[in-house]
């Protein structure tokens, strides 16, 4: 399963919130990023380790091979503006680890629970399909540590794409710590490693689409909501990765969530499934097929007419025969040049043109 994620550890560890996040944007390849929130008290209580090590485990992962694609988000997450949006309270207080926020930071907020915001280190990735990463918690964090890494995939989609005539499905089916699913490489490198899969205790996953797509299928038991990106926040959180590929307004994001209850103590896993709309009929194709009906309306009349005038194998004939062509011929070419130039975003193309001269100065 291509979007089957796995993430296991050294050690008993327990995941008390799991972030997956994918974005699927319209000029780009798709990211995701992957975020995990984890008592590290309870950790050191059943490992007796300040080193948590854990393998992240995904098909999707053996696409990528530079280490460069897997971009660690606590340098982000350190700065206040976005710790209070992406976690969704207000701040009381921040405070850098060892006076460098390139170590960590402590941050307090109004309603949630204190929280430590840690950066990562990538031990290996495997073109296998797998990630394996360290977080070091220093003595002085708080009781929550959290870390968050963004990949950059080789896919245009997560999804699965089924386009038809008038419109295209994009299935986005995510599977988490789902072991039947596991595949046999995956099997036999944590065997080898000694790993063990974690258990999760709630699960979030967010799906950013093109506000073309409307929502077609998903499971209401785990939907929390639909609404617009908030594109400028998102802009100058991942600023070095997606400002110039995100536009205004564009975009929106769907949230679900699913809290293991029931056995909170065994290692469930869980799946996500949804199914986006996006309409293939509109305007634009409406207007490119009037535009074939004249054209090929044109083609067979003006053989027509050059066999008619006499000038099917006179080449040099062409100055006199154009003169003589109907005035209604000529409306026609006018009319298939303004749907030509309609279907043209002449300023999206001029505008990208001079942004890509700008770039390049």
């Amino acid at each position: 399963m291509i979007n089957s994620f796995f993430v296991f550890g050294k050690g008993d560890i327990e995941i008390e919130r799991f972030h997956l996040c994918t974005w699927d944007l319209s000029n780009c390849n798709s990211f995701i990023e992957i975020g995990a929130e984890i008592d590290q008290n309870k950790y050191f209580e059943k490992n007796n380790n300040h080193v948590i090590e854990l393998t992240i485990a995904a098909p999707i992962l053996s696409e990528i091979t530079n280490e460069d694609n897997v971009i660690c988000l606590a340098k982000r997450l350190a700065q206040s503006e976005n710790s209070k949006f992406i976690f969704n309270d207000s701040l009381k207080s921040w405070s850098e680890i060892q006076e460098d926020s390139r170590n960590g930071v402590n941050l307090s907020f109004v309603e949630r629970e204190e929280l430590t915001i840690l950066p990562i280190e990538i031990l290996k990735l495997s073109d296998k399909g797998y990630l394996t990463i360290s977080i070091e918690v220093p003595e002085n964090a708080n009781k929550w540590v959290y870390f968050r890494i963004l990949i950059k995939t080789n896919s245009k989609t997560l999804a699965l794409p089924k386009k038809g005539i008038a419109s295209s499905k994009y299935i986005f089916d995510i599977r988490i710590n789902e072991q039947r699913n596991l595949s046999d490489i995956i099997h036999d490198a944590i065997k080898r490693e000694h790993l063990k899969i974690c258990n999760i205790r709630t699960y979030f996953c967010f799906h950013i689409v093109p506000n073309t797509y409307e929502i077609s299928f998903v499971d209401d038991d785990k939907l929390n909501s639909v609404r617009m990106l908030e594109t400028e926040l998102f802009k100058r959180y991942l600023a070095d990765d997606i400002d110039q590929k995100i536009e205004n307004k564009k975009y929106l994001i769907a949230f679900n969530k699913w809290e293991n209850k029931k056995y909170p103590d065994q290692r469930k896993g869980c799946s996500f499934f949804s199914i986006f709309k996006q309409e293939r009929l509109g305007t634009g194709q409406i207007v490119l097929a009037i535009g074939a009906n004249i054209l090929c309306s044109l083609l067979f009349a003006s053989a027509a007419f050059r066999k008619e005038q006499g000038y099917m194998q006179n080449i040099e004939g062409f100055e006199s025969w154009y003169r003589k062509m109907p005035i209604e011929y000529w409306i026609a070419f006018s009319i298939l040049i303004a749907l030509f130039v309609y279907l043209i975003p002449i300023k999206k193309f001029i505008s990208k043109l001079f942004y890509i001269f700008k770039k390049k100065k």
